[in-house]
């Protein structure tokens, strides 16, 4: 049985250290269902590194009381933290019961990270030597150094300076010695060392550090070096590191690492105040208990904390001239020690690719900015859809040191974006932000990726304007105020396919890959498209539903050359907009098989006559994932200013259309009685009229499942009472008391016949056994899944039927029938018809369907009405309507009712 951990949305994935007060949520799984742990004897969490097990915490069983089943807090003490570096950490969860001990998860572990605290980096600036600080340090030294005459140093005898060799170091590394018990020891420059401990005794190695003056007292010191060793798994697997007198005696214990065979960078900091033995000689200890080799590289000791050299302090910057130049991608440094990271630069741009599923990874670069201006993060990139790509900004010393987390709005310029895809971002951080942190010029941009999966980086400039050019002060305050236009690029280049296998897949349709168009108003941008020959071929925009079957669908077709065609749509205006999705037919286009010069960055969802729905509610054939490479790749961008307010003109002309052409039919005239009731008026084909009470006494509502699917509630609403069905029926309630509301009804099944005749028998075994002659609104919501031809050839004629049989049933019935999530707009206009030759109204919601907060999205809690709980995995479920979008239809019901 697979046993699973996992954090629950809302819970952090980090703890700063020093900490006591971050708590962290988790769920126990077996094989996907919660796991009762209430029945356990006993819970500990038990953390560890690279080095293996470190330590473990007991969770009482009492504080599971006021959790979810199957959720725990773990609220790490000092006890289980305490003088652990930063870092990445693994955990797992045992839990004893009668049975046994289970541990979760059963599969590797799962990861969290400990981050340095203000206090771990000092809070100061960096300091940046300027050059007028070298001539003056330079004179001191020169004034105080042996005199040499004037002729006795030429010109030939002094090549060049090498600033590469001046360091912010008060250690003398090459005068390192042994410390204790006989050692094996090496140095291999003035920044490196190498001990070879013995077994069972203390050693270690001794490296002096002379600060010339005496020790500032008031300030902190940076000791920062690397290091690994030769093996892992000792029993006394710590290395303490001390300050010792000159005379070795022990004076300040600085911290502890641990054994690790990867080289892994520490920055400790302590405070001088407890150096008073000393002036300004001592020694740093780095002491080990077994006879493995210790290896120590890039020893820096320094009130500053910066670990380059004096040229990377440097900066030559023309103030008044300063353009948008691009980082080069090339220059990447990979941010954890962690293994199966690959990195590849391609057509597509820095391609990222991470194998672990626990922990971070990561990549990033050192900058040197004017930090008293602000300043611009622009970038393209974006990640693939079971992976989070966040960016931060980080010291200049590692860029494990995080200072300045940019995914909010509080840095965002333009509106904020959820990555999927590759999109522009634009972020600023302003010289208060950068004071804050203690960062002056030199810092690190890092992208944090957590999961395993794909990240891309297209283009990076980080820089005093916004943008990938040039741009003046102005422009600034324009760009800030209206923003980058949006854009994203969905999928990889085709350009190599050439190359490539192609895979003879029987019955294959269409294929798109896992992720959505998150643009309001967009439109297809570019196409990038490798044919087999040339020729026309179908496109198609639509949307994946909850049962993996493609809805809303529009056809296309699309001339294109044989092999790798680039396109520029922009001017045909087809609308891809928030929530859909672009999918090719590929049994024209074809497949191809992923390989190592081929690889495949984001998953592939395709389509074949062989994969039918097994809902029995429902036919066509399901969209799943293989792994295949997709012969094409687009982009989805805003409109721009003119089209929408082309578009918006049209909108008007089409509202004064029908303003100027209201007719008065059944339903719409309304009168109100002395007492303030409200009644309607209804007229048959003889003219007689009659009137009706607008206040709803019986009412039946029936749908597909927006009304009614898993949990027995509409999806997707977080819960029972945030649907559609339960806002009208406590809104009924409240204007009538006594209404009848009946329970919702699962009418899906209408939707996926292809005949009327079936439909009818739908109608005659499921709807009317429902109906009463007394019945006064039926609500209707179906058209959603009409998504095949079969399905749709009927459907005017077969709705307009189906209000028909209602009427027919229940007499006194007003008929309401809400449209559409999901369907195009030919059924729309069909079911308008339908509605009036029957009676019925319709209460159009395309408007709320299209808008970009009214829909649910992955990683959403829902529960039914059993209070079973479960998390919004797939993208079908999550383009359903969310609480916000719920509660706008039932408003929209509500006023159409009433």
């Amino acid at each position: 049985m697979a046993k699973t951990l996992e954090f629950t949305t809302k819970s952090p994935r980090q703890i700063k250290q020093g900490d006591t007060e971050t708590t962290f949520t988790f769920i126990c799984k077996n094989d996907g269902s919660v796991v009762d742990l209430t029945k356990a004897t006993s819970i500990t969490a038990k953390i560890g590194n690279a080095s293996g097990y470190l330590r473990s915490q007991s969770i009482t069983i009492n504080s599971l009381a006021a959790l979810n089943q199957g959720w725990l807090n773990l609220q790490p003490m000092p006890d289980l933290i305490s003088g652990l570096p930063a870092g990445g950490y693994q955990l797992e969860i045992w839990v004893t019961d009668q049975a046994g001990t289970s541990i979760y998860p059963s599969d590797g572990s799962t990861g969290f990270t400990i981050t340095n605290n203000i206090q771990s980096t000092n809070g100061s600036t960096i300091t940046t030597i300027t050059f007028d600080d070298f001539v003056n340090k330079f004179n001191d030294i020169t004034a105080n150094a042996v005199k040499v005459n004037e002729n006795d140093i030429n010109a030939t005898m002094v090549d060049k300076i090498n600033l590469g060799n001046i360091l912010d170091s008060y250690l003398l590394v090459k005068k390192s010695r042994g410390y204790s018990q006989p050692a094996s020891l090496s140095t291999v420059d003035n920044q490196s060392v190498s001990v070879t401990g013995v077994a069972n005794k203390a050693t270690g190695v001794l490296i002096p550090f002379d600060f010339k003056d005496n020790i500032d007292l008031s300030k902190q010191l940076h000791l920062i070096f690397s290091y690994k060793t030769s093996r892992m798994g000792d029993s006394a697997n710590t290395i303490g590191v001390y300050v010792t007198d000159t005379a070795d005696n022990l004076l300040l214990k600085v911290g502890t690492i641990y054994q690790n065979t990867q080289v892994t960078k520490v920055h400790l900091t302590f405070n001088t105040a407890s150096l008073t033995k000393i002036s300004n000689k001592g020694s740093i200890l780095f002491s080990i208990g077994a006879d493995y080799e210790l290896s120590l590289t890039s020893l820096m000791l320094n009130y500053t904390g910066f670990s380059g050299s004096f040229s990377e302090q440097i900066i030559e910057t023309d103030a008044g001239n300063i353009i948008n130049s691009p980082i080069d991608l090339s220059t990447y440094r990979a941010a954890y020690s962690v293994g199966g990271e690959t990195f590849n630069l391609t057509d597509d741009g820095l391609i990222y690719k991470r194998t672990a599923t626990s922990g971070n990874g990561g990549f990033g670069y050192f900058c040197n900015i004017d930090t008293t201006k602000n300043v611009y993060v622009t970038y393209k990139g974006g990640n693939s859809a079971n992976s989070s790509f966040v960016p931060r900004i980080t010291g200049a010393d590692t860029l494990g040191n995080l200072k300045i987390r940019l995914d909010d709005n509080a840095h965002t310029v333009g509106n904020p974006v959820t990555p999927a895809g590759i999109k522009t971002y634009v972020y600023k951080i302003t010289p208060t932000d950068f004071s804050s942190a203690g960062i002056n010029k030199s810092f690190g941009i890092l992208f944090t990726i957590s999961g395993n999966g794909y990240a891309i980086l297209k283009d990076l400039t980080v820089s005093n304007t916004i943008g990938f050019n040039s741009n003046s002060d102005t422009q600034n305050k324009i760009l800030e105020k209206t923003s980058l236009r949006q854009n994203e690029i969905i999928g990889q280049s085709p350009k190599s396919l050439g190359s490539a296998t192609k895979i003879n897949h029987s019955g294959i349709l269409f294929g798109t890959y896992d992720i959505q168009s998150q643009i309001d108003d967009g439109i297809l941008k570019n196409l990038e498209v490798f044919a087999p020959s040339a020729g026309n071929y179908k496109f198609s925009v639509g949307k994946i539903d909850q049962n993996d079957l493609i809805v809303s669908q529009t056809d296309y077709q699309i001339a294109l050359n044989a092999g790798y065609n680039v396109i520029d749509l922009e001017q045909k205006q087809i609308v891809i907009d928030n929530g859909f999705r672009l999918f090719a037919d590929l049994s024209t286009l074809g497949i191809y098989q992923p390989d190592s010069s081929h690889q495949r960055l984001f998953t592939s969802l395709i389509q074949d006559d062989s994969h039918a729905t097994t809902n029995p509610n429902y036919s066509g054939y399901v969209m799943y994932s293989d792994d295949v490479l997709l012969p094409f790749k687009y982009e989805v961008c805003e409109k721009n200013v003119d089209k929408k307010i082309s578009t918006l003109k049209s909108s008007i002309n089409d509202t004064n259309l029908s303003v100027s052409n209201v007719e008065a039919y059944l339903g719409n005239i309304n009168l109100v009685s002395p007492s303030g009731k409200k009644f309607g008026i209804s007229v048959d084909d003889s003219g007689n009229l009659t009137t009706f009470s607008l206040t709803a006494n019986k009412v039946l509502i029936m749908g597909n499942s927006l009304t009614l699917a898993g949990g027995q509630i509409g999806m997707a609403a977080s819960n029972p009472s945030s649907d559609y069905y339960s806002l009208v029926k406590s809104k009924l309630t409240a204007i009538n008391s006594n209404v009848v509301v009946k329970p919702r009804l699962g009418a899906g099944q209408w939707e996926s016949e292809t005949t009327s005749a079936g439909r009818q028998q739908v109608f005659d075994d499921i709807i009317s056994p429902q109906l009463d002659a007394d019945t006064d609104v039926v609500i209707v919501q179906l058209i959603d899944n009409i998504n095949t031809d079969a399905k749709k050839a009927t459907f005017e004629a077969d709705a307009e039927t189906l209000i028909k049989n209602i009427k027919n049933k229940a007499p006194k019935a007003r008929v309401f029938w809400i449209a559409r999530w999901f369907a195009d707009d030919n059924l729309l206009a069909e079911l308008k018809e339908a509605c009036q030759a029957a009676g019925a109204t319709q209460i159009d919601i395309t408007d709320i369907a299209r808008m970009s907060d009214t829909k649910s999205y992955i990683g959403a809690t829902r529960t039914g009405e059993d209070g079973t709980s479960w998390t919004v995995t797939s993208s079908g479920e999550a383009a359903h309507p969310g609480d916000k979008g719920m509660q706008l239809i039932a408003d929209r019901v509500i006023e159409s009712i009433t």
